[in-house]
């Protein structure tokens, strides 16, 4: 093969690693379910009117007491002229974090529905095909009946691997001539001219009503 085809073929490979591709509309994993500060705070208004206002049974009031501290006290406590006031607008308070908590899961449950059962990017890890697990096992159960296969395996690797040196040394070699960096140069240029076309076309495209 000439040194300018195996240049080509060294240019190419890195400009393919090189440029990324670009998604358009790529979902994200949904936001973990979390309580609102709104909601927080009215459990903590709520339980602190409860550990003010509880008199008896009396097995309750440590309870109540320890709720409260657990929670953590309210910015602004329920102080309105009566218990029944207090009550009242400390169970508007958590209703309305109730319901906007189910208006959240409502709407997570929707997306997770939608991606139900498709793979993660960047999670789990690779295996062995099968193709290849049964190769491996074939190759040790053949050296395991016919000892010699794992002499000429061991030979068989150690001239591939000196091909294989020889071949990557030739390539860099011929990377960095002046014929393959002129060639790569010109790859590059068509490909960013190409590049730059798409982007405008995708561009206009999108901006059309």
């Amino acid at each position: 093969m000439k040194r300018w085809a195996i240049a080509i073929v060294v240019a190419l490979s890195f400009e393919c690693c090189a440029l990324s591709p670009v998604r358009l509309f790529q979902a994200k994993v949904p936001a973990p379910l979390a309580k609102g500060e709104e909601q927080v705070e009215a459990e903590r208004g709520a339980a602190d009117l409860i550990a003010r206002e509880l008199k008896a049974p009396l097995e309750l009031v440590p309870v109540a007491n320890k709720l409260s501290v657990s929670l953590g006290p309210p910015r602004k406590p329920f102080n309105l002229p009566t218990v029944a006031q207090n009550a009242t607008a400390a169970s508007n308070a958590l209703e309305k974090g109730i319901m906007d908590m189910n208006r959240k899961l409502d709407l997570l449950n929707s997306r997770l529905a939608k991606y139900e059962g498709k793979e993660i990017e960047g999670t789990g890890f690779s295996i062995l095909g099968p193709g290849i697990t049964i190769l491996v096992i074939g190759l040790i159960a053949l050296g395991v009946i016919f000892p010699p296969v794992f002499t000429l395996l061991a030979f068989a690797y150690r001239r591939l691997k000196a091909t294989a040196s020889m071949v990557v040394e030739e390539i860099d070699q011929t990377a960095k001539s002046e014929e393959a960096k002129e060639v790569v140069k010109k790859i590059k240029d068509g490909l960013n001219a190409k590049m730059d076309k798409s982007h405008k076309q995708v561009i206009h495209a999108l901006q059309k009503p």
